[in-house]
């Protein structure tokens, strides 16, 4: 080659070595988080690239928390949540495999980090130019510039994004009869800043909650990872109303803008109007989007607005009904005001969420509740086209109907008019999963987390999407986090016990489910979570006496009324499969009864009927290219076994290696889904390839696999290992791991007294 070409491309290369590290076959500049490994390339969020730059500075020593929240962090931290984070996504970008191949966890003391560096001089040194390496330089010179330039493009929100929360008003009336105002003007600014691009605004969640912590500016700023706060207070004294406003500067405390405004009260919309204005234009130099709608109800009407939403906030079934009856009188009074049509629409639906859970599923209420929201919503719309809130509603009916891709439209446009609705940017993370789009999913989720930090319904989307995606460490982190910031949650445990299951603690998922019960004790789903335990556990007795009393409070309780058919003291498959008809009937787009159905049809040879069953929800796996994703590896086992019951064996055969293939390719624990995590098991049975199945159940009990384990030895597929003494010495050996797991949660039960097995 040229010499000038070589020469060019060695000052290219030193110039990009310079303030870089290079360890094994990374390559890290800490100024613009370019992270580099042959055609890996990951660009690190600025904190997590000053995390790992520091660990690499002071690495072979145990570094403190404390000390990372003093030089990382800089003292605007107050937990070790981030740090759980970051650590976790370095851990998992640079070897998911072995999670301490870098940083070590100390017990109790800190980290011990390990890098093998390559100073940049070194590197410089003993580097020729050819025509290879020339492509090589070339090539990592311009990811570098990508990187840094989507950096600045797209930075994080912790450092040039605006961000904002705003605080609940407080009332200074004398008679203090006027919260509900001062609430709902908060609520209101919320609302039209939520609209601005390019600024972050905390989710009213998470900002009113931390109000009532007598925190710090200082330290709710580092809480809610916030730089700016809006404060403020009302007076009213007869039909006059007096506002109070600043906005503070929460790394300085100095205050950006202040400022008083009278007004009567018929004209209290105005008021919030030129406090959102004010605010983006101090905080961005621009003005209030001009998508929000600027109807003016009568101050009557808002009225009955604000306090069915102070009554709607409190998530009581007696404060969702209180909301309802207020919102239909703003409704009659005034039929043109869009907020409290889109307000008791999201009542009725929380009303209806909550009901679900006891799985009564009372057909006639539940279509009336449907109907009811979808009008509303309708009316919504046509009133205020605009509304993200409206939108987001719309898209969980859209699921709710089985029109996924419409659902998706709708959140994004709800997400593009409403940037900042924490609420609907979880929901798209949801459906961005169900998608198996699942980087995607974890980006979103973290967005929606960063808006709302304080919120559980947030903090277990994002953990459900990281679980799924692999990072299960980092999941549980973020669930035990949330379990000392939100203690009285009861999905925290629900999610933990899940989990443990997964990963071989069905000792440890018995003590999260009896806490989850413990929690919720009248929502039989709680009830429920522990009889199932009792079955995972091969503690058929307990199960089955824990399951008769769940039914002789919720007699109509579908999941304990479903395994009684199966695994009651008389089992009686034929009327099970009736009963699970019938709720097919009910509800025909819900695909978990059609799975069911298909199940016990295929356990009962009637394979035509399981397939006629399963087409119409899985398409994609009865095409000649079988798609499969995790939450389809329940029906490739069951369409595989019906084809094959068949004699359809080619058919089988493809979709069989289809479903080993995806578990190869992204399963490093259960992801999710309706499936026991043997599926590879089962499939090389299938295959006829037993030697590849025995090796692969060995391993799984070896490793304690744990769900749905009670019966797989007495399953159908499991027949041609009947008589093998290798299969039968596995069988005893995971009935000996369940007993000692039952014996060692029953040890932990009695050290605690506050939690009850019954």
């Amino acid at each position: 080659m040229c010499s000038e070409e070589a020469y060019q491309a060695l000052i290219l290369w030193n110039e990009f070595l310079e303030n870089s590290y290079q360890f094994d076959n990374w390559i890290f500049k800490p100024d613009t988080g370019a992270l580099i490994s042959g055609e890996k390339e990951t660009s690190l969020e600025p904190k997590v690239a000053r995390l790992l730059e520091y660990l690499i500075l002071n690495q072979n020593r145990v570094i403190t928390r404390e000390e990372l929240i003093e030089k990382v962090w800089e003292n605007r931290i107050v937990s070790s949540d981030p740090i759980n984070r970051c650590i976790s996504i370095i851990r998992q970008t640079l070897n998911p495999e072995d999670k301490s191949a870098y940083i070590e966890t100390v017990p109790k003391k800190g980290y011990l980090s390990h890098f093998t560096v390559v100073s940049a001089d070194e590197l410089k040194t003993g580097f020729t130019i050819t025509r290879t390496n020339l492509a090589v330089v070339s090539v990592v010179i311009l990811l570098v510039f990508v990187f840094t330039f989507q950096w600045v493009k797209d930075p994080s929100p912790d450092y040039t994004t605006p961000s904002i929360a705003v605080l609940p008003f407080s009332d200074l009336s004398e008679t203090k009869s006027n919260q509900f105002l001062a609430q709902g003007m908060s609520d209101t600014v919320i609302d039209m800043l939520s609209r601005v691009k390019g600024l972050d605004v905390t989710a009213r969640t998470s900002s009113f909650a931390i109000a009532n912590q007598n925190l710090t500016v200082s330290q709710i700023a580092s809480q809610l990872g916030i730089e700016h706060m809006l404060e403020g207070s009302i007076q009213v004294n007869g039909n006059d109303i007096r506002v109070l406003t600043r906005l503070i500067n929460a790394n300085t405390q100095k205050e950006i803008w202040s400022q008083s405004f009278d007004r009567q009260l018929q004209n209290v919309f105005s008021v919030q109007d030129d406090i959102a204005a004010a605010v983006v234009a101090a905080l961005k130099g621009t003005i209030l989007p001009s998508n929000y709608n600027n109807y003016e109800p009568s101050f009557e009407v808002y009225e009955l607005v604000l306090k069915g939403r102070v009554e709607m906030n409190k998530m009581t079934s007696t404060g969702l009904e209180t909301a309802q009856d207020l919102f239909r009188q703003a409704i009659r009074l005034d039929s043109q005001y869009p907020l409290p049509h889109i307000l008791l629409a999201k009542v009725l639906k929380a009303q209806f969420d909550t009901d679900s859970y006891t799985h009564d599923y009372q057909t006639e209420r539940k279509l009336q509740f449907l109907d009811e929201v979808e009008h509303l919503l309708d009316t919504a719309l046509k009133l205020d086209p605009n509304s993200g809130e409206a939108r987001n509603l719309n898209a969980s009916m859209l699921i709710a109907k089985g029109k996924t891709q419409q659902a998706g439209i709708e959140l994004e446009r709800a997400i593009e008019l409403e940037p900042n609705n924490a609420d609907a940017i979880g929901q798209y993370a949801t459906w961005l999963q169900f998608q198996n789009r699942l980087d995607e999913a974890v980006i979103q989720a973290r967005k929606a987390a960063s808006l709302d930090p304080t919120s559980s319904k947030i903090q277990q989307i994002l953990a459900q999407n990281l679980w799924i995606s692999g990072r299960s460490e980092e999941a549980i982190s973020i669930i035990e986090a949330d379990i000392v910031n939100n203690p009285t949650s009861a999905k925290n445990n629900g999610l933990l016990a899940r989990w443990s299951l997964q990963l071989g603690r069905p000792g440890k998922a018995m003590l999260y489910a009896i806490k989850e019960k413990e929690l919720d004790p009248n929502n039989p789903d709680r009830i429920w979570g522990v009889c199932l335990i009792h079955y995972q556990l091969w503690d058929r007795a307990k199960a089955q006496q824990c399951t008769q009393a769940l039914l002789a409070k919720f007699p109509n309780y579908y999941e304990a009324k479903k395994w009684s058919f199966q695994f009651g003291e008389k089992p009686n498959i034929e009327d099970g499969i009736d009963f699970i008809y019938k709720q097919i009937e009910l509800f025909p787009r819900v695909v978990y009864f059609r799975l069911q159905a298909a199940h016990w049809l295929v356990f009962e040879n009637r394979p035509e009927e399981a397939l006629t069953l399963l087409e119409p929800n899985f398409p994609e796996l009865f095409a000649n290219e079988p798609t499969v994703t995790d939450w389809s590896l329940w029906a490739v086992d069951l369409i595989s076994q019906a084809w094959t019951q068949l004699s359809e064996d080619e058919k089988a055969t493809t979709l069989l290696k289809a479903g080993l293939a995806h578990i190869a390719k992204t399963r490093k624990l259960q992801g999710g889904g309706f499936s026991s995590g043997i599926e590879d098991v089962r499939f090389h049975i299938l295959l006829g390839e037993h030697s590849q199945a025995m090796a692969k159940l060995k391993m799984a009990i070896d490793n304690h696999w744990s769900m749905y384990s009670m019966w797989f030895h007495k399953h159908p597929v499991f027949e041609p290992f009947v008589q093998d003494p290798q299969f039968l010495s596995l069988v005893e050996q995971h009935k000996a791991f369940m007993q000692s797991q039952r014996q060692w949660y029953q040890r932990q039960l009695k050290n605690d007294a506050a939690l009850s097995v019954d």
